[in-house]
């Protein structure tokens, strides 16, 4: 009685973290994930049905971090703070830690727990500044940050942790060690944990290119031409397809050494293929690869949806690679929707809709495979119970039921080897079936660009360089091809962290530089990522408003640019922010600033708060309002330049929102210049908000043309 295959693939990945100034990782989250994604993904399955199965596919670059934290040859800047006494720590030492650890779902690895909810309020708002931080608070805030990310296999394995929930706070020192101790006791678990389930036939594990490249482009960048055929893309081309075939062969040979069998399979970066691609992992001696079905779609154009379900080949033969394609709708649905929904209504949704494909596929001509794909990591983040109750039934489901069957990829494939040919493979990856993600913006290209040029610096010293130093300039290369910097370039994702991608993707290039004795360019210290103009409307007629620090009139602002924070914020957002909103305008003589607070604030709010007006394109000079005084309503301005002040007449008002305005003349901005600006909202030393967080807001000094240009009825 033919059933419905269904292979999940998860995908494990972390990009190479290594700081090439320190030596340590930059980021925790090699060593977060572990305790709770990593950990719990092989525990759930080994405690399941006996015919569960599920494929994990592990990017080596993560494999190779968590050995050396096994090993001890890497940690990480947020574990050495995290195992010292708080009353060793540095003022910037102590605010890095009030800054930082509260990396984490808010609402179901934060705001649950009274104690880390109470120490996030109080390193949000202005009363709860760094200095308010007692030593006891700080550990308390080390333990949680740690503690949270330990995930539910985790937590049944080792009561100790269950019992540092309970306390909920004053923790020791010995107990935060104690805590660290059985942190790395986990990690070392989890890579024997997988090579155990894979040699028990529970599970197929498979790798990925090294450090995660998008391979199509790594062979060419004029790869992306197909699908973004009217986007501009570096001249001439990054063209390195000997280093695609190094990043697959190293993959595969650390897979080996590590798992102890060579993969059958591999998940290119991002299901990420070309023909050229294709070629070059098939050469490799790999025997299948997954991808998505938008690539499926745009290579064959006239396949349908039921055309998802079963294998293709490729190649010629003899050299013959197999080719399956991932469910989109359904790895979204885990990857994305389940999360918010009850396990019952989650697991009955996934159910149905194996189902409805089973429903609509032929009993005859062979088993029908549903693929599924997606990242095995960070999901679960937004589950309330981190996916165990999810997990748990989904795999208990399929395994109990007549017309489903848990498989893997290999096994489905040799019962099923492919009957159809695929002759085109369409450049593409699992999002849109392009590589959008990844370049044509200006930052992804001159990403691109600097790569290609640090490259052939390389290339061109090579020969006089020694074995040693030559390996080690060839790592950077590689490493600074992985996806994940370009993935962060662009208008297309935002995080907190963007600026230290940034940073270590130019790090790495520069080390090239160094190691071949070579001056380091100037593009490559200045950063990639700008300061970009968000969606804040932009100033369209004059304005003069009265400075009374009150909302007395619409009018007074309604020509003025706005920018909210709230919504500009967005799924970035951590807490309510102090500011809510700010508007800008000028006259012919003078610039105009409004800022509107999300509540009204009390005495001890406004002591020690500072506006600070930075100008990105003028990094000298700055427009200081405040300090802020409890009793009286005008606030002094100032402008510094080259560290010298300059008051301002007249002042700033403040009732019910500030007011601010700044003659042109002071400020040295002449009519038809473009003002770029960011405000820093501080309380004492400490910045407190910044907005835009990433971006600037920009208006142009008006012209005697202005009206006349921005004429409206």
């Amino acid at each position: 009685m033919p059933v419905l295959n269904v292979a999940l693939l998860w995908h494990m990945h972390q990009p190479d973290y290594r700081d090439p100034e320190t030596g340590m990782l930059a980021l925790p989250w090699v060593r977060l994930h572990a305790t709770k994604g990593y950990y719990d993904m092989v525990k759930v399955l080994e405690r399941g049905d006996a015919h569960s199965r599920a494929c994990f596919s592990f990017t080596p670059s993560l494999v190779s971090q968590l050995q050396g934290y096994v090993d001890g040859t890497l940690t990480d800047k947020y574990l050495e703070l995290s195992t010292r006494p708080a009353s060793d720590l540095s003022a910037d030492e102590r605010r890095f830690i009030t800054s930082n650890f509260f990396h984490a779902n808010r609402r179901t690895m934060i705001d649950c727990y009274p104690r880390y909810s109470e120490l996030r309020t109080m390193s949000r708002l202005p009363s709860g500044i760094v200095r308010d931080f007692s030593d006891r608070d700080l550990t308390d805030l080390v333990v949680w940050f740690n503690l949270t990310w330990f995930g539910y296999s985790a937590r049944a394995e080792f009561p100790f942790l269950m019992d540092l929930i309970r306390q909920g706070k004053g923790y020791s020192d010995e107990q935060k060690l104690q805590m660290l101790a059985l942190q790395r006791d986990i990690i070392a678990a989890i890579l024997p944990a997988y090579r155990n389930a894979a040699e028990q036939k529970r599970t197929e594990l498979t790798t990925t290119p090294f450090y995660h490249p998008i391979l199509p482009l790594v062979c060419t960048t004029d790869s992306a031409k197909a699908g973004l055929p009217d986007r501009n893309l570096p001249v001439p081309p990054f063209v390195a397809p000997e280093d695609a075939r190094h990043q697959v062969r190293r993959a595969i040979e650390l897979h080996e050494a590590v798992f102890g069998s060579r993969p059958d399979g591999m998940w290119p970066a991002e299901g990420s293929v070309s023909t050229e691609a294709v070629q070059i992992i098939t050469e490799e001696v790999v025997k299948w690869i997954a991808s998505d079905q938008d690539v499926l779609f745009r290579s064959n154009p006239s396949a349908g949806q039921r055309d998802l379900y079963v294998p293709y080949f490729v190649g010629e033969p003899g050299r013959q690679l197999s080719m399956v394609f991932r469910d989109k709708s359904l790895a979204d649905k885990i990857g994305f929707r389940y999360s918010g929904m009850t396990t019952d209504a989650a697991v009955n949704d996934f159910m149905d809709s194996l189902r409805a494909i089973w429903t609509g596929q032929p009993k005859s001509g062979g088993e029908q495979l549903v693929t599924i794909v997606l990242d095995g990591e960070n999901a679960w983040e937004y589950y309330p119970d981190g996916g165990e109750a999810f997990l748990t039934a989904v795999y208990s489901k399929v395994a109990n039921s007549k017309d489903f069957r848990w498989t893997t990829i290999s096994e489905y494939l040799a019962r099923n080897p492919p009957r159809h040919a695929l002759r085109r493979i369409f450049p593409g990856s699992w999002i849109n079936g392009d590589f959008d993600i990844w370049i044509g913006s200006n930052e992804e290209n001159r990403a691109w660009e600097a790569l290609r040029d640090t490259r052939s610096a390389l290339v061109s010293a090579q020969d006089r360089l020694s074995e040693k130093v030559r390996q080690e300039a060839w790592e950077h290369i590689y490493i600074a091809e992985g996806s994940d910097w370009f993935w962060w370039y662009g208008d297309d994702f935002t995080t907190a962290l963007q600026g230290e991608f940034d940073r270590l993707f130019r790090a790495h290039l520069a080390a090239v530089f160094e190691l071949i004795n070579a001056p380091v360019p100037a593009w490559l210290v200045k950063p990639i990522r700008k300061g970009r103009e968000l969606a804040a409307s932009k100033p369209v007629s004059l304005i003069s408003p009265t400075l009374d620090g009150r909302s007395t009139s619409y009018y007074e602002w309604a020509g003025a640019g706005h920018f909210d924070t709230r919504s500009a914020d967005g799924a970035m957002a951590r807490e309510a922010p102090l500011v809510s909103a700010i508007a800008f305008g000028a006259d012919h003589y003078r610039w105009y600033l409004r800022i509107d607070w999300s509540r009204p604030l009390a005495p001890d709010d406004r002591s020690d708060l500072q506006l600070v007006c930075v100008f990105p394109n003028r990094p000298d000079t700055q427009i200081i309002i405040g300090p802020f005084s409890k009793e009286t309503r005008e606030i002094p301005v100032r402008i510094v330049e080259h560290g010298t002040e300059v008051p301002i007449t007249p002042r700033a008002v403040f009732r019910d929102v500030v007011e601010c305005a700044v003659p042109f003349l002071l400020l040295g901005a002449a009519p038809g210049t473009r003002v770029e600006f960011v405000l820093s909202v501080r309380q004492g030393d400490n910045e407190i908000e910044r907005w835009p967080r990433d971006g600037v807001l920009a208006f142009d000094v008006p012209t005697d043309t202005f009206e006349l240009e921005h004429w409206t009825v």
